[in-house]
């Protein structure tokens, strides 16, 4: 980065959302979120990937799609590793279910 401060957004959810019907909306216009958030002062988001998801998001296919829609608007792009098949935080952190062995 060139020294610019980031400020950025966890956008992590945002293809589940669309793609379950919902859609984002400033002063009653529908547009991208993406654009909402660029045009609003944010130059960076962030997407969390996890190990083997049950759902079919935040896994790897499904982040780089969301990775290139996110560069393709001109935004820095923060990648969060979750070693989990799920959600983990510092207070839930769960070994993901193919390295029990």
């Amino acid at each position: 980065m060139d020294g610019t401060f980031v400020k950025g957004a966890d956008i992590s959810f945002v293809d589940e959302i669309e793609a379950e019907g919902g859609a984002f909306y400033e002063n009653g216009i529908k547009r991208d979120v993406l654009d909402i958030l660029k045009d609003n002062g944010v130059n960076a988001a962030r997407l969390r990937v996890w190990n083997n998801p049950q759902f079919n998001y935040c896994n790897p296919e499904k982040t780089i799609m969301m990775g290139k829609r996110i560069k393709e608007k001109g935004l820095h792009f923060l990648l969060d590793f979750h070693y989990s098949d799920y959600w983990a935080d510092p207070g839930k952190q769960h070994m993901p279910i193919a390295w029990d062995s």
